[in-house]
């Protein structure tokens, strides 16, 4: 058992914390002018803390050796990079074709490329968590997604 990862974790933990109570206590306070507009800050903020807590009690049973010094293999780093490489793409796609369509694209293209094998699920679950985003943001919330010439 690695006890510098344990420690680690114990001052992340920590700091987080710390910064979760300089939120609540005095940004969000200062920042937000009523409850409705800070739901949201206060709802991520209660979730860093949880995370921050939970790093802070882990139990060393709770930790695997992950063997950190093991360095990562070429086909690891080239996931990364095309990854990266999508992001980009479809940043600029949704300028041009909408957040919707371009979304759906990206989803199903790194679907496929990690290895969904099914059409159908690599059609149907973009689809699903676009449909879901857009009643969410658009719908729920009200505020508009980036529209393309398309869509």
């Amino acid at each position: 058992m690695n006890v510098s990862l344990r420690r680690k974790n114990r001052i992340v933990g920590i700091v987080l914390f710390v910064i979760c109570l300089l939120f609540w206590f005095i940004i969000i306070p200062k920042e937000t002018m009523g409850e409705e507009e800070a739901l949201f800050p206060e709802l991520v903020t209660v979730l860093l803390g949880i995370s921050s807590v939970i790093l802070i009690f882990q139990r060393k049973t709770d930790l695997v050796d992950d063997n950190s010094n093991k360095k990562p293999d070429r086909e690891a780093i080239f996931r990364v990079v095309v990854t990266v490489v999508a992001f980009g793409i479809y940043l600029v796609l949704v300028k041009f074709i909408g957040f919707f369509i371009s979304s759906f694209i990206l989803l199903s293209a790194l679907m496929a490329y990690f290895g969904v094998k099914r059409l159908r699920t690599i059609l149907l679950i973009p689809f699903i968590i676009v449909v879901v985003i857009y009643l969410i943001i658009e719908r729920f919330l009200e505020f508009p997604l980036p529209r393309g010439w398309i869509f």
